[in-house]
């Protein structure tokens, strides 16, 4: 990927996060960069190109992660959802900007990428319902309704982009595993 292009997706996500996809224009995007806005149309063909992108990484890199937890070695699901927590939880406090868009303007995408979204989203969720499953018929956690137990799980992880700063006291890593105690420790059979 190029630089610049980069460098315009990483001002438009600020941009997009502190004043919302529809107060946003391209111009804002242009000015914070020094460059005409004709500059910005060689990269992007225009906002909505850029909302795409930014949704797709963070879909992507959230995917990604998760895909390679499920395929390592370990036959023990809580401690492979404590991986996906974990990890869920440092991609949104590494970028709290990408996934706040994420979340917020998933309304302003074209109905078709919506839908795609959903597709991934759902097929996230229902891995997790599966681990989690798999922990509660192992006698490992109480039985509880998984699906509704992966929704809230997923809402604290994502929640820690609207609470953590670095300058909390807490590390990345302290407030991941935070995140990942609270969210299981809640779940284990007594």
């Amino acid at each position: 990927d190029h630089p610049r292009r980069e460098e315009i997706l990483k001002v438009a996500v600020r941009l997009f996060s502190e004043k919302g996809y529809r107060g946003t224009r391209l111009n804002d995007v242009a000015d914070t960069l020094g460059i005409t806005r004709a500059a910005l149309y060689y990269y992007f063909k225009n906002k909505e190109q850029l909302l795409v992108e930014m949704v797709r990484e963070a879909g992507n890199q959230l995917t990604q992660n998760l895909k390679k937890i499920l395929e390592e070695g370990s036959d023990d699901p809580v401690e492979k959802l404590r991986k996906v927590i974990y990890s869920h939880t440092i991609q949104i406090i590494e970028r709290p900007e990408l996934f706040t868009v994420f979340r917020a303007e998933f309304v302003e995408l074209p109905k078709e990428l919506r839908g795609d979204v959903t597709r991934d989203e759902r097929a996230y969720i229902q891995s997790v319902t599966s681990l989690l499953e798999e922990a509660m018929n192992e006698g490992l956690f109480v039985h509880r309704p998984a699906m509704s137990a992966a929704l809230a799980i997923m809402s604290m992880a994502h929640a820690v982009a609207t609470w953590y700063r670095p300058s909390s006291g807490l590390s990345a890593h302290e407030a991941a595993t935070l995140v990942s105690a609270l969210c299981l420790d809640g779940l284990r059979a007594r």
